[in-house]
């Protein structure tokens, strides 16, 4: 896992699938960096092939602290098929979510 800081953004680069294996690890590192308060909040998933329901739910319990925050969250470099689940889970709207260019 790879974190950038950049004025204000926190961009976290997982670097591997969102599943139960990693919730426990992710949920804490992701708890620990909203703590600092970022304006933005960005989930750079490349090189994620795959998000299961644990992964999820990290994902939108960031959502809602960023939100009680009045922070924003953005998903970038999203596979196609990671793309297609996450819109039918209606992330896109909630935060903004963005497509890997091919």
């Amino acid at each position: 896992m790879k974190v950038i800081r950049d004025e204000g953004t926190i961009i976290f680069c997982p670097e591997k699938d969102l599943t139960a294996t990693v919730e426990e690890e992710m949920s804490r590192r992701v708890h620990f960096l909203i703590q600092e308060v970022p304006s933005k909040f960005v989930f750079d998933l490349t090189g994620v092939e795959m998000i299961d329901s644990s992964g999820l739910g990290v994902l939108l319990v960031a959502l809602k602290k960023l939100r009680a925050q009045n922070g924003e969250m953005s998903i970038i470099n999203v596979t196609p098929n990671l793309y297609t689940y996450l819109r039918v889970m209606r992330i896109h709207n909630r935060c903004d979510l963005v497509q890997a260019p091919e």
